[in-house]
């Protein structure tokens, strides 16, 4: 996946779904769309700077479950998280990592497959799902048109929480 520069895009369809308000008919958004168990969530396109199959995995004691560890993308230490610990749902087979720069580095994130690349309209944001946990619904920026929908994420802020949130 290339990587845009921006981790979430700006546009009057984003700034619309960050408010809760209606996309203008036309007026879409290309997103990398992944599954966590029964959940689909998207960022915007290109956000992932990579995606890759699971590398070995070395595990730092004494922190939460859904913190798998460490991972080695070439020659760097990347924290690995695994959301579908954290939501309590049962991960897939054929499991993938996409890798986010973020503040200070990268991280990764464990998702279902090889995510999708969409182009969705924004739709008025519903109430955010009381079955998730909070690190994931601070970075809820919006729902996309579908049924059922994907949940648009804030991926440098979904990264940040889950980062503060490991240590104990």
């Amino acid at each position: 996946m290339a990587r845009t520069g921006t981790m979430i895009a700006d546009g009057p369809a984003l700034a619309r779904a960050r408010a809760g308000g209606r996309s203008d008919a036309g007026e879409l958004l290309d997103v990398d769309a992944f599954g966590i168990g029964e959940w689909r969530f998207a960022t915007a396109a290109g956000a992932a700077v990579e995606v890759l199959d699971p590398p070995p995995v070395f595990r730092l004691p004494r922190s939460r479950r859904w913190l798998s560890g460490v991972i080695n993308v070439h020659g760097a230490p990347v924290p690995l998280f695994d959301p579908a610990v954290l939501l309590g749902v049962r991960a897939v087979a054929q499991r993938k990592v996409m890798v986010f720069d973020v503040a200070g580095g990268r991280a990764g994130l464990l998702v279902d497959g090889l995510p999708r690349r969409l182009r969705l309209a924004p739709v008025q944001a519903a109430a955010r799902p009381p079955d998730l946990p909070s690190v994931v619904t601070e970075a809820i920026v919006g729902r996309l048109a579908s049924e059922p929908p994907w949940i648009l994420l804030d991926m440098p802020t979904l990264l940040a929480n889950l980062g503060r949130s490991a240590r104990l």
